[in-house]
């Protein structure tokens, strides 16, 4: 091994404490560029990659088919995702776990305020959030449904109150990106998020789906978990979501990384790390420097 030219991204564990430990999950994610993984200077991927290679210590064999979207619509999901999802899903091997996450919301109320209401509404703001709400609701539900069909288990995120990211604090970058919000249309927003959440909630419950909390959370607050834009995650803001979306599908936390100590003599390197509780096996992560890429990731057990 030539130093310098490797570097190790992280110590996974496999940690056995769930019932269904051992069952392979087929999981399929939907939503906008929260999904896709915009912003993430980590490994890539966002937060469904991070979520796979979490669930894969508890359900060795699981596989993930991301196919949300950067910048669509709880409109644009039904169009484009929701026909392969259903699809991905229905061909999931016998016996799998299937799980469909959905995380819809933000770019209808981003819209809702930078243009449609002025553009289509004429200002009149009462008739255009009762009218884009009753849309919005519409979709959640024709989602929710049609998921159901394949018998998957759904989690559905709650919106965090995208009126306090700085992407809308921060006049500067508010009219770089929604340059026809203001500060009225920031409040409004967020009084509409909670609305949506309710509705989320409401069809959740209707169809046997599981909420996800990212209202109450800050990683779309504090510039340590944002990228540059003030409006996406970065690599460590997407670290925190996968792990809030793992906590909601197995109950759990995951376990504490070990430490890893790194022994380099001449051309030799010698791992070593602290035993953890519980665990099953160590995975090590490790990819080529300069990093190139997530699909340059090699692991060993």
């Amino acid at each position: 091994m030539k130093i310098g030219k490797i570097i190790l991204l992280s110590l996974f564990l496999l940690w056995s404490v769930h019932p269904a430990f051992g069952q392979s999950i087929t999981l399929v994610t939907l939503g906008d560029s929260l999904t896709e993984g915009d912003g993430d200077d980590g490994i890539g991927g966002g937060y469904p990659t991070r979520l796979l290679s979490m669930l894969q210590g508890l359900y060795p064999g699981s596989t993930l088919n991301n196919v949300g979207i950067s910048g669509d619509t709880s409109d644009d999901l039904i169009n484009k995702q929701l026909e392969p999802a259903v699809n991905l899903l229905s061909a999931a091997p016998a016996g799998n776990l299937k799980i469909a996450l959905v995380w819809i919301g933000s770019n209808d109320l981003f819209g809702l305020y930078n243009w449609v209401c002025d553009d289509e509404y004429g200002n009149d703001y009462s008739a255009c959030e009762e009218a884009t709400f009753g849309y919005y609701s519409d979709n959640i539900n024709t989602i929710l449904t049609s998921l159901k069909t394949t018998g998957s288990q759904i989690y559905v995120a709650l919106l965090d109150d995208q009126s306090k990211r700085p992407v809308m604090t921060d006049p500067a970058l508010r009219v770089d990106s929604f340059p026809q919000i203001t500060d009225v249309d920031v409040s409004r927003m967020s009084t509409q998020v909670s609305i949506y959440n309710d509705e989320i909630t409401r069809l959740s419950s209707t169809n046997g789906a599981t909420t996800v909390d990212f209202f109450n959370t800050t990683i779309f607050e504090n510039w340590p978990t944002l990228s540059d834009d003030g409006n996406h995650p970065n690599g460590v803001g997407y670290d925190a979501i996968a792990t809030i979306w793992y906590q909601a599908i197995t109950g759990s936390s995951p376990p504490a990384a070990p430490a890893l100590t790194v022994t380099v003599v001449g051309t030799s390197v010698t791992l070593a790390w602290n035993a953890v509780s519980s665990a099953t096996g160590y995975t090590l992560f490790y990819a080529p420097y300069p990093y190139a890429g997530p699909e340059t990731i090699g692991s060993i057990d």
